[in-house]
């Protein structure tokens, strides 16, 4: 079981890792935006003054949000793929309890959820709102800020489910680990 759980451990990192950088990455491209525009340079501000500032922000906008949106389904399938080897992976690999079979499962699921039916609603609200400016302040603004708050707590709860997963896979290869040295 000790090296059984090495592969699991390891997907379970690169999964945190790829949740941190979601999390980081994501915000900084509209903070961007408004980096440029206050202090846009001497090319950047020649191309805004031909714009103006107002649909420059519009445009740089729209490139922000473009990238984001291949960003979250290209980070959505990651998970799935993840997710699904995981979940393979201690079903047919190892012979880890129910517990933890379920955790995955749960991750799965949520992954899968996430994949199907909440990135494209967050995509398709994020392309009909983005040059429609007056529209994010009414119903399809208001469940567009819903749903990316949606996304964040999905986020956050897969985090929490992968650290609980890795503190009990550690949690159990130091007692194999602390067995196997004293003879037991």
């Amino acid at each position: 079981m000790r090296h059984s759980m090495r592969l699991a451990t390891c997907i379970l990192g690169m999964w945190l890792g790829g949740l941190l950088v979601v999390g980081l990455a994501i915000p900084t491209g509209f903070r961007a935006v408004d980096t440029i525009l206050k202090d846009p340079g001497p090319e950047a501000g020649k191309l805004i003054e031909k714009l103006g500032p107002a649909d420059a922000r519009i445009l740089m906008r729209h490139a922000v949000s473009t990238g984001n949106r291949q960003f979250f389904y290209l980070w959505g399938i990651t998970q799935v793929v993840l997710s699904g080897i995981l979940l393979t992976y201690l079903v047919f690999g190892t012979s880890t309890g129910r517990v933890s079979l379920t955790l995955a499962g749960v991750m799965f699921l949520l992954a899968a959820w996430m994949m199907l039916w909440l990135i494209p609603q967050v995509d398709t609200l994020s392309r009909a709102l983005e040059f429609d400016q007056s529209g994010a302040d009414g119903p399809a603004g208001v469940t567009f800020r819903a749903l990316h708050r949606m996304f964040g707590g999905a986020e956050a709860a897969m985090g929490v489910l992968a650290l609980v997963l890795l503190v009990r896979f550690l949690r159990h290869t130091r007692i194999q680990l602390t067995h196997h040295r004293s003879g037991v």
